[in-house]
């Protein structure tokens, strides 16, 4: 089984890895791991893929079948199964294995030539798109799909579905796979929990917000058609591992923006983004907040698309130390803060410039409650009563 492209020949570089896993005691199919590699467009390149496939199939157990092809098309390159008793000593495996990845690799170089010539293909290029369309075909299979290479795609012939230096808007998602490698219409829900691991080789986004527009897009896609983008990283060592665990946690969470009603793409320079200095001291800020892992990375991606921004205040009792208490809040997060004389932190995620104080317990003769901005402007409230919401002025647009 092979992967058919639809409207580009970027997967003419891309070379499938089917690795099977089989349950000896059953004698079936336990686990199926898809490998998709690009053909690496220079040293270092090669280099890296090289090593990770051979990571990967050095962890691979006895009895696993490995079936290696093109697409499309569906030549076979490589088809063997490891032995029962298989030495774990890396020396044997790599001997072992160390065939089949070459012969990946020299098909690959042979596929980007030919790339090159059609002036089709961009360095490393994997056609991460037309790949999850043609998905759906192996989804009853459950398996876990590694994509290895350039997340951002070319074809001279198709230059308004590019992301060079481009990205969708939302409402492409709508759209058929016949008028665009980025839509879903006929493919919703159609993955059945199948994860996805991107694993990236791309030192050409044009801004760190591109890479993050496109993860988000891509995210959001694989959800509409009932997957999940369980790992996007340019941390090799820890895609690999993601993929071997299974594992899905840490990944983005994103909701689609109705205001993008019209199909478009956008060139990265004509979005608004913080400028990188600010960018920079968001995530310090973000640091400070100790999310969980699958919130920190919502929390990073809407920063860098200009969706959120974090914002601090330092909040202290004006008068007696008595027991006053205020929660602050924000979007979906709330901290609630016993009120001192101290000036105590809060970071929190904004959204739509709006932050609410609300008065939760009052130790006598009203909450007294003092605010002090990141931007060190200061505000006084008047006496507030338990149940009692306020807005903090600096947080307003």
């Amino acid at each position: 089984m092979t992967f058919q492209t639809l409207k580009t020949l970027a997967a003419t570089a891309v070379t499938v890895l089917t690795v099977t896993m089989l349950d000896p005691a059953a004698a079936e199919a336990k686990d199926k791991i898809l490998v998709i590699v690009p053909a690496a467009s220079d040293a270092a390149a090669a280099k890296a893929t090289y090593d990770l496939q051979m990571r990967l199939l050095e962890a691979l157990p006895p009895e696993t079948h490995l079936e290696i092809s093109a697409s499309p098309g569906g030549a076979r390159i490589v088809d063997l199964e490891t032995p029962i008793y298989m030495p774990a000593h890396p020396a044997w495996r790599r001997e072992f294995f160390g065939p089949a990845v070459a012969e990946i690799q020299a098909h690959g170089r042979d596929a980007f030539q030919r790339g090159q010539a059609a002036d089709v293909i961009l360095p490393n290029q994997v056609g991460l798109q037309d790949i999850i369309s043609a998905l759906p075909r192996r989804a009853r299979e459950h398996p876990e799909v590694m994509i290895i290479g350039s997340p951002r795609r070319f074809d001279a012939r198709d230059p308004q579905n590019n992301t060079v230096d481009r990205f969708p808007n939302d409402a492409v998602l709508d759209l058929a796979v016949q008028e665009t490698p980025y839509g879903t219409r006929g493919l919703k829900d159609t993955l059945d929990g199948t994860r996805v691991h991107v694993c990236s080789i791309d030192d050409g986004f044009v801004r760190p917000q591109h890479e993050a527009m496109l993860e988000r897009y891509t995210s959001l896609r694989l959800a509409e058609m009932g997957g999940v983008l369980a790992t996007w990283t340019r941390d090799l060592d820890e895609c690999l591992q993601r993929v071997l665990e299974r594992r899905e946690d840490g990944h983005g969470v994103f909701e689609r923006r109705p205001e993008d009603r019209a199909p478009a793409f956008f060139e990265i320079s004509e979005a608004v983004f913080l400028p990188r200095a600010e960018t920079a001291r968001q995530f310090e800020m973000l640091n400070d907040l100790a999310l969980p892992d699958h919130l920190a990375t919502t929390v990073r991606a809407k920063i860098l698309q200009g969706e959120m921004q974090l914002a601090s205040v330092q909040v202290y009792d004006t008068d007696a130390e008595d027991g006053d208490r205020v929660m602050i809040v924000s979007d979906d997060f709330s901290y609630e803060i016993e009120l001192t004389h101290a000036r105590q932190r809060v970071t929190l995620p904004v959204v739509g410039g709006k932050v609410t104080m609300i008065g939760i317990a009052d130790g006598a003769g009203g909450i007294t409650v003092g605010i002090e901005t990141n931007d060190g402007s200061r505000s006084m409230t008047p006496v507030m009563r338990v149940g009692e919401e306020i807005e903090i002025p600096f947080f307003s647009k």
